[in-house]
């Protein structure tokens, strides 16, 4: 059954012209779907396309911040593991490697010691230097003796 048009002129009403607006959409099923249908149906097929690809886009965004989180848990975990395994394997190991900071902390001790001592050293010879100058000036001298 066809919607009947209202006539302001005529006070009669009247079937709509049959040409443009009722066009096949399935032939199998028989339906018409007027022109305005659709043009509705596709602008919504836009929206819900659209709507789509924002919740793909937002989706996609959360299953790389996930694969993210996940890979540096699984880093994180394989760090922790290689570390406790490391320590568990040879104790041995980490008992000479300790022993061997020690003794270069000690070389390094003396090492030190030796360098502040040089240091003194020279500072020393300074003075003394700077002292005779400064008796020579006034015409006196160490006592030297002569082999």
């Amino acid at each position: 059954m066809l919607p009947l048009i209202h006539s302001k002129r005529s006070r009669t009403f009247s079937p709509p012209a049959l040409g443009n607006w009722l066009l096949p959409v399935s032939k199998e099923k028989g339906l018409c779907v007027s022109h305005y249908d659709r043009v509705l149906s596709e602008v919504l097929e836009i929206k819900a396309d659209q709507q789509n690809s924002l919740f793909l886009q937002s989706f996609q965004r959360a299953l790389g911040l996930k694969k993210m989180v996940d890979r540096w848990r699984n880093s994180h975990t394989h760090c922790l593991w290689q570390m406790t395994l490391s320590q568990r394997r040879n104790p041995y190991a980490i008992l000479r490697m300790q022993n061997t900071m020690v003794q270069e902390l000690a070389l390094a001790n003396k090492q030190l010691l030796m360098v502040r001592q040089a240091a003194l050293h020279q500072l020393f010879e300074k003075e003394h230097r700077q002292y005779q100058q400064e008796l020579n000036q006034m015409g006196k001298a160490f006592y030297v003796e002569r082999l």
